[in-house]
């Protein structure tokens, strides 16, 4: 029997309401909130779709591993994840966030195990288990699609059953640990350098409970895991590719700019300084330093935009003096799982300090959030324990930590819930459900749709909102964002002013009646020959779409001109 259920009455029901709380989270609204169904979720959800319906992604790929997506490879178990609940639920936002948000529950219950394995303390477990339900990072990350989510919850459940290996001795707890660290690099290929650091870490930490018969059967299954990690993300290398530090091209413009732009009188004295090494070296030393920021941790993590939200840090700004306190207290009694738990969160950005952009990134940083949150709930505990003799103390720390607690989460729910959506508006894309669902009831009013494309892979919006037949779709050989590619009376062209007027709007206007045009709204409104039929905007009221006809017999100045 799994330790999660060797537990007191007492504790079963803290840990049944600690799931609800975490359930509440992240299941209501769930296909509203956040606001906005970004273009890679539109992306996956679509190749669910088209796996359901033909056995192959968008772009006719068999049963593919990774797919193509917007010219970049995205690893495709969380399609495969989804399909269950795109074919029973439909084609919609809370269909494909679904996935994350289970995978949400089951690192609430992985988290109390985990910590129980590594500490032997329930009050600890239970404590981490309500950090991780309420960690404003998990909240969000749990309610969008996030292959990272589904990817880090199989390694944490592979670790799960490596330690239940690694005490009850069945080999068959440690396949299954393999299996589950595999299928997470299978979800999402940056998981493959974080276990390569994890793993030497743990057995170094584990390496006393080894006996020789067992270090030769662990010998051979990371041996197959190795094998299987470089045949599963083979095809996911070209995203590697794209975000590594040495193909950067700012990198690159730098490396030219200080060897070509010497100074020293010395031969050869600035390829020592500046060269491939120092100027690479000190971009990783960047990247690796940039997580342990103190605003991306505690005030604002920003990266990437579209996960973000305002006045929101990786953790809550409480965990800020209780993780002080829970690393003092690690140091001072010689903690030894507390140890391990500090140097598991010092490799995790060393596994990303290869990544160029967006940095420091909150997805790629989630293997992070349960060493983190476990010190910080040790601190918290730690703390009480110091005051405990100072019977005032006691209570007021007893009621003050509780109560930071709920204003950090109440802060977070009103920015997620009420003030999310118009932080950034664009990079969520949510002006696109109202373009294509407007569209569709305006398009029998004429003879041809002509819409821009510039502000995102429009495309993919039409088709997964309008349930594009996939075999259809690749039948017309997969055109994904080419400029000019034609569904029926749909025309999507990369010009951001289909109808223009020039920079000032005085420009003659070239159009055709009968064709609604679709012009991205930064663009400037032409003056004259045109009938504004509908401004769509974003969340902070700026233009997103103009959609409008061209009417040359409308000489009158067009005023309303945003």
């Amino acid at each position: 029997m799994f330790i999660i259920f060797k537990m007191a009455k007492r504790g079963i029901l803290i840990l049944l309401g600690i799931i609800l709380v975490g359930f509440i989270l992240r299941f209501y609204q769930l296909g509203a909130i956040p606001q906005g169904f970004q273009v890679d979720e539109a992306a996956f959800g679509y190749n669910t779709y088209s796996l359901i319906k033909t056995g192959a992604d968008e772009y006719g790929k068999k049963y593919p591993i990774t797919f193509r997506s917007f010219d970049d490879y995205k690893a495709a178990l969380y399609s495969y994840v989804d399909i269950p609940f795109v074919a029973v639920l439909g084609l919609s936002e809370a269909a494909v966030r679904l996935p994350s948000a289970i995978a949400g529950i089951f690192l609430i219950l992985l988290s109390y195990a985990i910590t129980l394995s590594l500490t032997k303390d329930r009050k600890l477990s239970l404590l981490t288990a309500f950090f991780i339900a309420i960690s404003p990072t998990l909240i969000f990350q749990n309610r969008i699609q996030s292959e990272a989510v589904l990817s880090f919850t199989l390694f944490f459940a592979g670790l799960f059953f490596f330690l239940e290996w690694i005490k009850n001795k069945k080999i068959s707890y440690f396949v299954l640990s393999l299996f589950l660290w595999a299928f997470s690099i299978l979800a999402y290929t940056g998981t493959r350098s974080f276990l390569i650091l994890f793993i030497p870490l743990l057995i170094i930490y584990l390496r006393k409970s080894f006996s020789k018969n067992w270090l030769g059967i662990l010998t051979l299954g990371l041996i197959i895991l190795f094998i299987l990690n470089v045949f599963l993300i083979k095809e996911g290398n070209q995203r590697f590719n794209q975000v590594s530090v040495f193909n950067s091209y700012d990198q690159k413009i730098t490396l030219f700019e200080e060897t070509t732009n010497g100074g020293s009188s010395v031969p050869g004295w600035d390829r020592v300084i500046h060269n491939k090494g120092t100027v690479y070296g000190r971009a990783i030393a960047a990247n690796y330093f940039s997580y342990f920021n103190f605003n991306f941790l505690f005030f604002n993590a920003t990266y990437p935009v579209r996960e973000a939200v305002e006045n929101t840090g990786f953790l809550y700004l409480i965990d800020l003096p209780l993780l002080f306190i829970g690393i003092y207290e690690i140091i001072r009694k010689k903690v030894k799982w507390g140890f391990f738990l500090i140097l598991w969160i010092l490799i995790t950005p060393a596994s990303l300090a290869l990544f160029s952009t967006e940095s420091p990134n909150i997805h790629r940083f989630i293997p992070a959030i349960l060493p983190l949150l476990l010190i910080s709930a040790y601190g918290a505990l730690e703390a009480l324990e110091l005051v405990k003799k100072q019977k005032k103390a006691y209570r007021v720390t007893l009621i003050l930590i509780p109560l930071l607690l709920f204003l950090n989460l109440f802060y977070f729910l009103d920015e997620l819930f009420i003030h999310q959506a118009g932080h950034f508006p664009k990079e969520r894309n949510h002006a696109f459900k109202q373009l294509i669902t407007d569209l569709s009831s305006l398009e029998s009013n004429y003879k041809q749709i002509v819409l821009t494309t510039s502000q995102a892979n429009t495309y993919i919006f039409y088709l997964f909102y309008n349930k594009y037949d996939p075999k259809k779709y690749q039948e017309l050989g997969s055109p994904g964002n080419k400029n000019g590619i034609i569904f029926g009376k749909y025309s999507f062209i990369h010009e951001p002013c289909p109808l223009s007027g020039g920079w000032q709007g005085l420009d003659e206007v070239k159009g055709e009646k009968g064709i609604l045009y679709v012009d991205s709204g930064d663009c400037v409104t032409p003056k004259y020959y045109i009938k504004m039929v509908e401004v769509i905007n974003w969340h902070d009221n700026t233009p997103a779409f103009k959609l409008m006809e061209y009417d040359p017999t409308n000489i009158k100045r067009h005023v309303q001109n945003p």
